[in-house]
């Protein structure tokens, strides 16, 4: 695989890395966080082609795999990336939910890399990385799940939405909805 390294954020402690991601291609994409070195870190990777979607570390040179599914990503699409390291706390975000959470204290620290694998074509963009070593966040509101009733209506009728959101860490202000 190829990376992309961020060399000043060897220091970053707890932080939340936020991007989008797309590829023209059907292989590996991803992102490193609390990299160290070329034997220690964690990372994300999708692959369309060989059907994986998986969070690794990888400790002392050693690759240990934390958590993985079979979803494939669709090529030329764009996804919203969320990587959350918080203490030993690990989560993993496409489009806003939840696929990963796991527990594993083997990087405390370390910086972020852009990653792919066998991929011509990848594009990362609008990446942000918030610190979260402060203690006060202001954690996105996360929407659970939306439900309509009925679900198919002609031009002239209505529907009721129903939207459930969490918010992660409670603020400051209420949740929103804007139609």
């Amino acid at each position: 695989g190829t990376y992309l390294l961020y060399d000043a954020g060897m220091g970053w402690l707890d932080y939340r890395v936020s991007l989008d991601v797309r590829t023209d291609d059907n292989d590996g994409l991803g992102v490193m966080f609390r990299y160290s070195d070329d034997d220690n870190y964690y990372r994300f990777s999708w692959d369309r082609q060989r059907s994986y979607r998986r969070l690794v570390k990888k400790a002392g040179g050693v690759f240990t795999e934390l958590a993985a599914d079979s979803i494939p990503y669709v090529v030329g699409q764009s996804y919203h990336l969320e990587l959350v390291a918080q203490g030993s706390q690990l989560e993993v975000w496409v489009d806003g939910l939840r696929i990963f959470q796991v527990t594993d204290d083997a990087h405390q620290q370390g910086s972020m890399a852009f990653y792919s694998w066998m991929s011509t074509g990848v594009h990362f963009d609008d990446l942000v990385v918030e610190d979260l070593s402060g203690g006060a966040t202001n954690a996105s509101p996360q929407i659970i799940s939306i439900g309509a009733t009925p679900l198919d209506i002609l031009d002239n009728e209505m529907s009721m939405l129903t939207v459930v959101a969490n918010d992660p860490d409670t603020g400051p202000t209420p949740l929103n909805y804007e139609w």
